[in-house]
């Protein structure tokens, strides 16, 4: 198991800036300010390098205290493992990105072609999309193909080589691939 590495965690819902509270997480994670007044707060964590937040999604806590009071159990969660996410459409007009009104698809296959053949073989991570046609692939840092499943009845859109080829380092999010289908 590595070494936990240790944030600063500041009462901020921006960057840290001069006086304002800040605190080194203990080495379990946990962290404490000893001496806040009664008030709101925003905690946001200042992520080691290569990092990602996992929780809280919105990347912040809301904290409001009154007088002589304590909170606990509030957890910040990060990873070093990168994301690719973004969604499978119904491209109407064919324009290559989604547009309002263009509904994601449901129950297309997209996946991380290895070996670049241009098919899903066994062993090869995939992801099934829901209702709203969103995927999303946590994984390390790396080179990877994204491609989708072809369906048939349908015509690709987007992107028009077929295959997004990304190059990942610790902690990277690439969001808003998209694949379009008409």
């Amino acid at each position: 198991m590595g070494i936990r590495q240790r944030w600063r965690t500041a009462i901020t819902c921006g960057t840290l800036d001069t006086g304002e509270p800040s605190t080194l997480t203990a080495s379990d994670g946990t962290f404490t300010f000893k001496t806040l007044t009664a008030g709101t707060y925003c905690i946001r964590q200042i992520l080691p390098a290569g990092s990602r937040a996992t929780s809280p999604t919105q990347g912040y806590l809301d904290v409001t205290l009154s007088a002589g009071q304590s909170t606990t159990g509030k957890i910040f969660a990060d990873t070093t493992r990168a994301l690719i996410s973004g969604v499978v459409f119904k491209d109407t007009n064919a324009s290559g990105t989604q547009d309002g009104g263009e509904l994601g698809l449901s129950g297309w296959v997209v996946y991380l072609d290895t070996n670049n053949n241009g098919k899903l073989n066994a062993g090869e991570a995939s992801y099934t999309t829901g209702p709203d046609g969103k995927f999303n692939f946590v994984v390390p840092a790396g080179s990877y193909h994204l491609r989708e499943v072809p369906k048939s009845g349908f015509t690709r859109t987007a992107p028009k080589s077929g295959v997004f080829s990304i190059s990942l380092s610790d902690g990277q999010s690439v969001i808003g691939k998209q694949f379009g289908d008409r």
